[in-house]
């Protein structure tokens, strides 16, 4: 009979575990934090085919989440860690409600470097209630201070990533 129990326990774990996400998840950040927000951010393009394009998500306290899909279905990386300091206190700065207007409202008129198997950004910022979603290829995204910090995450979360193998 407890041969029975310990199948049932091991087979109930085994269901369990097969529905752990591992891409990064919406985050609540409650409605009385002053400046709550959320970003996602993803990449496209060249990195698509080889289904290797990363991916991070922040939220208000400065946490954040680093997915990096293994090349052609190989292991997945992921990274958690805090802002610095200076970032943690730069990046509520930025994140204005007229900024995100602006951005979102603007159209992007060059050559999309994912044509030429180059990295477009994408991004979804959640900010005191609204959704504000950027595309590089759609809006002009190139001189904001934002978004530049935001593309520069890539390189620091990558290179945190392989420093903490």
């Amino acid at each position: 009979m407890t041969k029975f129990i310990w199948i049932g326990l091991i087979a109930t774990l085994a269901i369990g575990c097969g529905d752990i996400q591992t891409q990064a998840q919406p985050a609540e950040v409650g409605a009385s934090t002053a400046n709550a927000f959320t970003i996602s951010a993803a990449t496209v393009g060249g990195c698509e085919p080889a289904r290797a394009c990363p991916s991070y998500q922040i939220i208000a306290n400065g946490s954040y989440l680093y997915t990096q899909p293994g090349i052609f279905g190989g292991p997945i990386k992921t990274h958690t860690g805090i802002l610095s300091a200076n970032d943690s206190s730069k990046l509520p700065r930025l994140l204005t409600q007229r900024r995100l207007s602006n951005l979102e409202e603007s159209e992007f008129t060059g050559t999309c470097p994912s044509y030429n198997d180059g990295t477009d950004y994408v991004f979804k910022i959640d900010f005191l209630g609204q959704t504000t979603n950027l595309h590089s290829c759609k809006n002009e995204l190139s001189n904001d201070l934002l978004i530049v910090q935001l593309v520069e995450f890539f390189n620091t979360f990558s290179r945190e990533t392989m420093e903490s193998e």
